[in-house]
C-alpha cells in the first residue's frame, strides 16, 4: 500500500464532470434525486436530463460540465452510480494504461498509487465492483 492509508479521496474538483454522455441515471435513482433538488420526477428528466439508447444521461452546460456541477456537485449525497463508482471504473481495474490516464486527470486518486495498489485497494473496500473482473 501507499504511504496514504486511501488511494481515492474526492475532491470534488470537477475534472470527472466533463464531457457529454458519461453519466446515467438508473431509473431507480430519480425519486431521490428529484426529492433532493425540490422537483418532480418528470421536472428533473424535462430540464436536466436526456435519453440516449435507453438511458436517461445528465445533459452537459455550454462549458461541457455536468449540469449539476456549478463549482461543486450539486447532488453529491445523491450522485448516480457512475460518479459513485469513480474512480472504480472497468477499464480503470483492467486496464493500467487507463488507470494511469486516470490517475493523471484525477488528483484524488494518489500519484504515487501503482495500478496493482489501485486494484487491491478496489477489491478490499469495493468488492460489489471488482466481482466479475
Amino acid at each position: 500500500m501507499t504511504k496514504k492509508d486511501q488511494i481515492f479521496n474526492c475532491l470534488q474538483c470537477g475534472e470527472c464532470c466533463r464531457g457529454e454522455g458519461g453519466v446515467y441515471f438508473e431509473t431507480s435513482e430519480l425519486t431521490g434525486v428529484a426529492e433532493f433538488l425540490g422537483m418532480s420526477v418528470d421536472r428533473l428528466q424535462e430540464t436536466c436530463l436526456t435519453v440516449r439508447n435507453g438511458r436517461l444521461y445528465i445533459k452537459t452546460g455550454a462549458d461541457g460540465l455536468c449540469l449539476f456541477n456549478r463549482q461543486v456537485c450539486g447532488i453529491h449525497p445523491v450522485k448516480p452510480k457512475p460518479c459513485r463508482d469513480w474512480p472504480f471504473f472497468r477499464g480503470n481495474l483492467i486496464d493500467p494504461v487507463s488507470f494511469e490516464a486516470a490517475k493523471n486527470n484525477c488528483p484524488g486518486i494518489d500519484p504515487e498509487a501503482t495500478f496493482e495498489e489501485f486494484r487491491s485497494y478496489a477489491a478490499i473496500n469495493y468488492p460489489k465492483l471488482t466481482e466479475e473482473i
